[in-house]
């Protein structure tokens, strides 16, 4: 394949190896994310199972409970920020693919811009067979991004161990006086 400038050998070559590899290193990064989302996601469950454990057999283990909720914050706030660098990297490797598949390329591929497009909601088109198909991503599947989803997840982890943490220090408190 022949790039932009018009070159299709070692340069093109290794022009079509960067873009691989950005495409490689994105799809493998992706799985990590999810892959440490689900392992964040189980631990927190087991932890607000404890701490539900705690509150319901024996309300006087307000100590126990609270240092639950300071140790489900802080798992929370750890798996916000891994989860975000983790977008974050991946936008960086899709980024790269895209300024080669635009730069270099000469657009003769553009799925990372239709891509992009696409995911945003917007329509895009793609010719299949020589007929024009018209393709969006409809209702909230449009609006709501899968890091969207895993932000607001994480954020009702975090709410619920504040609420719990506020509710263990109010009943620490009636019980003092």
């Amino acid at each position: 394949m022949a790039t932009r400038n018009g070159t299709g050998g070692e340069a093109g070559q290794a022009e079509l190896i960067g873009y691989q590899a950005a495409i490689s290193l994105w799809a493998h990064e992706r799985g990590v994310c999810w892959n440490r989302f689900n392992v964040m996601l189980l631990v927190n469950a087991i932890v607000m199972a404890v701490l539900a454990a705690t509150f319901a057999n024996d309300s006087s283990a307000q100590v126990p409970a609270l240092i639950l909720c300071v140790i489900g914050l802080a798992l929370s706030a750890t798996w916000l920020a891994l989860t975000r660098r983790s977008f974050e990297v991946q936008n960086y490797y899709l980024k790269s693919a895209q300024e080669i598949e635009e730069g270099s390329l000469g657009g003769a591929v553009r799925t990372l811009a239709r891509g992009e497009a696409f995911g945003q909601g917007e329509k895009v088109t793609l010719t299949l067979d020589g007929d024009d198909e018209t393709m969006q991503l409809g209702g909230l599947a449009g609006v709501v991004t899968a890091e969207m989803g895993a932000q607001v997840l994480i954020g009702i982890f975090g709410g619920l161990y504040v609420l719990l943490a506020i509710l263990t220090v109010v009943q620490m408190g009636r019980q003092m006086f």
